[in-house]
């Protein structure tokens, strides 16, 4: 990381439940802007931020079943779009989307924390027995309490969408499952208690969660 890389601030993008993007006390969010064509652009750049995406590939997650007469530019058109959309959060005129030889990507050079990737690690030290448990504790509560929701909720239509979603609720699960039976062999009760009934409101139709979640009562001497 370069010494100008170091002086600006750092992004924190938020992809699981709310679609939304800090940089410093500057934010947007999908809420306040409801074109969902440019939040699901944006949402691809940023999840794919490591690829050099193709226009084809951009206008295929797009349109995936229209016909355009002029596909390239409706794509030129919808990335001026998002890049308009970016400027509030532009605190240092930063250059968020990066251009070059029909393709676009995000400007990896910006110091940037994406919520599913720092879930993912922690939830992979969270697991790792070789961890000292109370660091694995640490590392479960950081990774369940980075999970507001399921991945671009308001995308879930979305073909490109639908296996991540998938992906990151399923980890979500069996992360929670593992935290809740650490958490049993200690006694801890209450700490079970509070990220069990969260899980539950992800994942109502769960028997396993529900199941713990009675254990728990029982545990703490509260009658069913």
């Amino acid at each position: 990381m370069d010494r100008e890389t170091n002086t600006r601030q750092v992004i924190y993008i938020s992809l699981l439940g709310n679609f939304e993007i800090k940089n410093g006390d500057a934010k947007i969010e999908e809420t306040i802007n409801r074109s969902k064509k440019m939040w699901n652009l944006l949402g691809y750049i940023i999840t794919y931020h490591n690829k050099h995406i193709s226009q084809n590939e951009y206008i295929d997650m797009l349109w995936p079943d229209e016909v355009s007469a002029n596909p390239v530019n409706a794509l030129k058109t919808l990335l001026s779009r998002v890049r308009t959309l970016l400027e509030p959060i532009a605190i240092n005129q930063e250059n968020f989307i990066l251009s070059s030889q029909g393709s676009y990507q995000w400007n990896n050079k910006l110091p940037c924390v994406i919520d599913i990737e720092e879930f993912e690690k922690y939830c992979q030290k969270a697991t790792d027995v070789s961890y000292p448990e109370d660091e694995r504790i640490k590392f479960f509560k950081k990774a369940l309490d980075l999970y507001q929701g399921d991945f671009l909720t308001k995308h879930s239509t979305e073909l490109w969408v639908i296996p991540l979603a998938t992906y990151y609720h399923n980890l979500y699960l069996d992360t929670v499952k593992a935290f809740l039976q650490l958490l049993n062999t200690r006694n801890e009760y209450e700490l079970m208690e509070y990220y069990c009934s969260k899980a539950l409101q992800i994942e109502r139709f769960d028997e396993t969660l529900h199941c713990i979640f009675i254990q728990i009562l029982l545990n703490q001497g509260n009658t069913i």
